[in-house]
């Protein structure tokens, strides 16, 4: 089996003390008070890990695919015929940008 590039562990109640949201939006107060009463407990971990990707192990693609990346917003040009393309989609440049407000990110589905 495959092992990751990267791992490391976060112990969840830790990062909650250490990192307590900073929530601007009524609803999404509410949402945290009732996952997280004042007097309940946090346990668990959270596990961030990065894994190689070989695109070419998961899809039958003609040939390897290549990324770019580009210092400025996102732009969608047609892409010639025979050529799939993905593109990630974030409304902001700024990743989590809008956690503690009202808006509901894309991130946050």
């Amino acid at each position: 089996m495959q092992e990751p590039l990267f791992r490391v562990s976060f112990d969840a109640a830790r990062l909650l003390c250490d990192y307590p949201p900073k929530l601007h939006h009524a609803n999404k107060t509410a949402l945290f008070e009732l996952a997280y009463p004042p007097d309940s407990e946090v346990h668990g971990t959270i596990e961030v890990t990065r894994w190689r990707a070989d695109i070419d192990d998961q899809l039958s693609l003609p040939q390897r695919a290549e990324s770019t990346v580009e210092p400025n917003f996102y732009n969608y040009p047609a892409s010639p015929a025979g050529i799939l393309e993905w593109h990630v989609n974030f409304a902001d440049p700024n990743l989590f940008v809008a956690y503690g407000s009202g808006l509901f990110a894309q991130y946050e589905i």
